[in-house]
């Protein structure tokens, strides 16, 4: 759908989370308020639409932050990527290119979920647990609430079918753990 806002054409997208995500090709990307006004004075290159409370928005090439519904950024810091947050948490990651970003979980409160950063993350289906490596290329399950389940770190790990989490050792041999994140066999 077309509008014009304070004179200017724009495509209009559907409302989401009280917002309604505009676009125009010279300009960039914007969102109106429920009462029609713009929400911030700044248009973007990208931007997604608005979950918990803030909307990805991209400020430059490889340079994204989060707009807050007043319309000012979450935080000074340039993400490299930027996840919508869910469930109050987003996946981020600070470095000069994505290849060699470092990853952690941003909070609603400008906090990081883990006081160390990851070298990779990446999401398990069926559970809410991530596969992260840390720098020293050895990895883990890190859980949403900000617990490692692990006490130490392995050469790689998986999960199996039912949410069944394994490690696999510096001898290549696989092993399930239980529900303490300590080997069974």
């Amino acid at each position: 759908m077309r509008c014009f806002v304070n004179g200017i054409l724009c495509d209009k997208y559907e409302e989401y989370g009280g917002f309604s995500r505009i676009s125009n090709p010279e300009l960039g990307v914007n969102f109106l308020k429920p009462n029609g006004e713009l929400l911030s004075n700044e248009w973007y290159m990208n931007a997604n639409d608005f979950h918990c409370g803030f909307a990805v928005v991209q400020l430059a090439e490889n340079i994204w932050n989060y707009l807050k519904t007043d319309g000012s950024l979450l935080n000074n810091e340039e993400y490299v990527e930027a996840w919508n947050f869910e469930n109050g948490l987003a996946l981020v990651a600070i470095g000069e290119t994505k290849e060699q970003a470092l990853w952690n979980f941003l909070k609603t409160d400008e906090t990081y979920l883990y006081q160390e950063w990851f070298k990779k993350v990446e999401r398990l289906l069926g559970i809410p647990v991530w596969k992260v490596q840390c720098q020293d290329e050895k990895w883990n399950f890190a859980t949403i609430d900000g617990k490692i389940i692990c006490k130490e770190w392995y050469r790689d790990v998986r999960e199996l079918v039912y949410s069944v989490l394994q490690v696999q050792k510096d001898d290549g041999n696989w092993y399930t753990l239980n529900e303490n994140g300590e080997i069974t066999d």
